[in-house]
């Protein structure tokens, strides 16, 4: 008979006694008899259909949901009573059948146990140990002791077996199949469009009900390993750390938290791997979110992350949130581990039983901190945990899910149209355009401080510590500024506040600066400029490009705060509530001396602050951004070719060329003055204060000329107006001097010398050397003077004046009968003047030149 070597035997290479199938040469382990026609399937078809146990060919069990083939000539399966003449164990109470030619089961066969020390496994036939402690081949991969799988000489883990026939995977082959479990290789679940293989004796997987499920009552999830719990109920292999009951993850012995399971291969990154990836959720690992430009992970087979609806959603009517932990509830609703303090309801943090208020969560580990550590650091924001700023020199924690500070554009930003700024409190919008807390006191728009629901002039935000003083605290420190709270600037002897996250004040380069290649000015406001070259936030007229100063104007046009002074449009100054002509501002030092101080210096210009020029010998200021006064080349030149001239300060070229701002007046092109922005013809500028006089004031006083305004001479005595930085009039020395050795007169309108050393403008008629009339290009015998402006006057006008002497307006004695001029400060003339003291009558003749009387 077959069974002692009758028929035909397996034709392989290979010493094979088995029997050959059919009309093949082969056995069916060497490929002979009916094959399963599944594709990719090699196992033997059953029964009179075309297809092996595993793609529904043979016979099937009969008993109500089994799916299992029935066995030998029987309806049923091994475990509902099939298998041929096999009688049931006679151990009381088992049902499986006995093997073996004995009377027991596997389970209840004691010399059917592997003699291998705690290995309760069924030994193989005619061996006193089980496949895995035979002896037989090892996988040769180092430190490896599974047996080798088919052909190779590696077990399954290391490569052995069959491969996988699908294109590009390396998984080895299910059983007999060509394929892995993955691509079909096992039975495949029944629901629609599932492509992953049936568990047990179920027509299902895991995910739609298949394979041996948890033993609680309330929990329908899949049971773990040999245990009859899910993981949450107890299932499956537990962490060996001291006090954790997690489930153990992948081959290793621990939790997630304590070191199991894969682990992210990005640099210095020690969370754990997600899904199939190398890579944590943070680093790029699991499935992207199908919105669009979300970059989270997306939860469950939803294809979206918790944000957009992804996930176990909450089982409370009417809520969307995304369940925690496993209660199937929010947070808000009972969701999620709770702290284990009596009447504690708040979440219990990390790996620990207890809220972050009771001690729980991971703790920063600088000495004398309690603060949360942030990510995975082991160190608190303060001192540096959490992710940091990629930007170069800062050293700010990352804002949100970016990369950057919120200054380096990180974090969530306004939705304002052309708006930068960080949005606020999950509003979508900046402080400026209306986002985050407001201050709840009575009319206040400002944004509430801190965690209080007050700004900080109505009290918000925490404040100093020192009595009596109501400042709010910097830096942590409990201290305002003033009492020695932020950070300071490490600059040897340098006490103000660190800028940015840097450890140095502006002025000793910390904060941001400015990126015009070879500027190291300090970059203004969001903008990565400095004012000079364009940063800051500009003014909202249009043409306008100053700075703005308060409500996206700059000063000029309104804003910043303004002057208290009644009446007056100016802009307040520094700290104070004033302009520098009402008093605002930083004052001079010097005894008596009551003018603004300048730049960073303690003194006004003519007692010598704000910036010097450089050259040697020069005590005067500065002129523009150069380090020399004007005389010395400082300054900027005017725009206009071959023009010499200083431009406008703000402007590109000079007055005469169009620089500064004109008046408003139509037809005028004269300089515009002041807030009106009016030339001093038309009533612009400051005006004398003295009752009934419209001259523009002079100098920072409030008088005209006339009037007593302006500098006056130092010389005691003298009245006259000083010229020039001396503090002279020009009779007394003031104001430019000839440069021609040994003379002292006045240098002539911006040249060197006097007049009669060649100073002042020259005629333009070849060969003439003559000065020219003021007001013309040409001298007297050129045709240089300028006739009367009275209609049908031909008569010259008298000195720079616009009338000839007949028809120029002054004032006349007062004695009778005398029409000469009177003398400077008295009303009579000079011969009258000399006489009032003796009352005396004094016939001199009249001075005028057309008089005769």
């Amino acid at each position: 008979c077959i069974a002692h070597g009758g028929g035909l035997r397996c034709n392989h290479p290979e010493p094979c006694n088995k029997s050959a199938q059919g009309s093949t040469g082969f056995c069916k382990a060497h490929g002979g008899g009916r094959r399963c026609q599944r594709d990719g399937c090699t196992k033997s078809a059953r029964g009179a259909t075309p297809f092996c146990i595993s793609h529904g060919g043979g016979q099937w069990c009969e008993h109500e949901n089994c799916c299992k083939a029935a066995r030998g000539g029987t309806r049923f399966c091994v475990a509902h009573g099939g298998g041929g003449k096999s009688s049931e164990c006679e151990v009381e109470g088992c049902t499986r059948k006995a093997r073996g030619g004995t009377t027991l089961c596997i389970s209840h066969g004691i010399w059917t146990r592997c003699a291998f020390l705690g290995c309760v496994k069924t030994a193989l036939q005619g061996k006193n140990f089980c496949l895995v402690h035979t002896g037989e081949r090892k996988c040769q991969s180092a430190k490896c002791k599974k047996l080798a799988r088919g052909m190779t000489p590696f077990c399954l883990a290391h490569g052995g077996g069959q491969p996988c026939q699908f294109e590009g995977c390396s998984k080895t082959a299910a059983g007999n199949a060509t394929l892995c479990a993955t691509h079909g290789g096992r039975r495949q679940c029944q629901r629609g469009g599932c492509s992953k293989s049936a568990q047990g004796g179920t027509q299902y997987c895991i995910a739609h009900g298949g394979g041996k499920r948890c033993e609680d009552p309330s929990c329908s999830k899949s049971a773990r390993g040999k245990f009859n719990f899910c993981i949450i109920h107890g299932g499956g292999r537990r962490c060996e750390t001291v006090g954790c009951d997690k489930a153990a993850r992948g081959p290793t012995r621990y939790c997630i938290t304590h070191g199991g399971g894969r682990r992210c291969h990005h640099p210095d990154c020690c969370k754990s791997a997600v899904g199939k990836s190398t890579f944590c959720i943070s680093h790029g690992g699991g499935k992207p979110c199908n919105t669009p430009g979300c970059l989270k992970s997306a939860q469950g087979s939803s294809g979206l992350c918790k944000a957009h609806g992804g996930g176990i959603r909450c089982r409370e009517d009417g809520c969307t949130r995304a369940a925690q932990g496993g209660a199937r509830s929010c947070v808000a609703h009972g969701g999620g581990k709770r702290c284990d303090v009596e009447n504690c309801s708040k979440l219990a943090q990390g790996g620990t039983l207890y809220c972050v208020a009771h001690g729980g969560g991971k703790r920063c580990q600088r000495e004398g901190c309690s603060k949360l550590s942030q990510g995975n650091t082991p160190y608190c924001v303060k001192h540096g945990g959490g992710k940091r700023c990629l930007h170069e020199d800062c050293s700010r924690p990352a804002a949100g899910n970016t990369k950057h500070c919120k200054t380096h554009g990180g974090g969530k930003r306004c939705q304002q149209e052309g708006c930068k700024n960080s949005s606020q409190c999950n509003t979508g919008y900046c402080i400026s355009h209306g986002g985050g807390k407001r201050c709840q006191h009575e009319g206040c728009a400002k944004p509430a401080a801190s965690y209080t629901d007050f700004c900080l002039a109505h009290g918000g935000g925490k404040r100093c510590k020192v009595e009596g003083c109501n400042k709010c605290e910097r830096g942590g420190t409990n201290l305002c500024i003033a009492h020695g709270g932020g950070k300071r600037c490490r600059f040897e002897g340098c006490t103000k506040i660190t800028q940015g996250g840097t450890q140095h004040c502006k002025a000793h380069g910390g904060g941001r600066r400015c990126q015009r290649e070879g500027c190291k000015t300090a970059a203004q406001g969001s903008t990565p400029f400095c004012v000079l070259h364009g940063g800051g936030q500009r003014c909202r007229v249009e043409g306008c490009s100053k700075l703005a100063q308060g409500a996206g104007r700059c000063i000029s046009h309104g804003g910043g705060r303004r002057c208290l002074s009644e009446g007056c449009l100016s802009a307040a100054q520094g700290s104070t509530l004033f302009c520098l002509l009402h008093g605002g501002g930083k004052r001079c030092q010097l005894v008596g001396c009551t003018r603004a101080a300048i730049g960073g210096t303690l003194y006004c210009k003519g007692h010598g602050g704000g910036r010097r020029c450089q050259n040697e010998h020069c005590s005067k200021s500065a002129a523009g951004g150069t380090g020399f006064c004007k005389a010395h080349g400082g300054g900027r030149p005017c725009g206009r070719e071959e023009c010499e001239a200083d431009a406008v300060a703000g402007w590109k070229f000079c007055a005469i060329h169009g620089g500064g701002k004109r008046c408003r007046v139509e037809g005028c092109m004269k300089l515009g003055l002041g807030v009106k922005e009016l030339c001093i013809a038309h009533g612009g500028g400051k005006r004398c204060e003295f009752e009934g006089c419209t001259t523009a004031s002079q100098g920072n006083t409030s008088f005209c000329l006339v009037h007593g305004g302006g500098r006056r001479c130092r010389l005691e005595g003298c009245t006259r107006s000083a010229i020039g930085s001396l503090g002279f009039c020009k009779g007394h020395g003031g104001g430019k001097r000839c440069a021609h050795e040994g003379c002292t007169k006045s240098a002539a309108s911006g040249t060197p010398c006097c007049k009669a050393h060649g100073g002042g403008k020259r005629c333009e008629r070849e060969g003439c050397s003559r000065p020219s009339v003021a007001g013309s290009q040409v001298c007297v015998e050129h045709g240089g003077r300028k006739c009367c402006q009275i209609e049908g006057c031909d008569i010259l006008a008298a000195g720079n004046q616009k009338f000839c002497k007949v028809h120029k307006v002054v004032q006349r004695c007062k004695r009778r009968t005398c029409v000469s001029p009177v003398k400077a400060g008295t009303q009579y003339c000079t011969a009258h003047a000399e006489g009032m003291s003796t009352n005396q009558e004094v016939p001199i003749p009249c001075e005028a030149a057309v008089c005769n009387a």
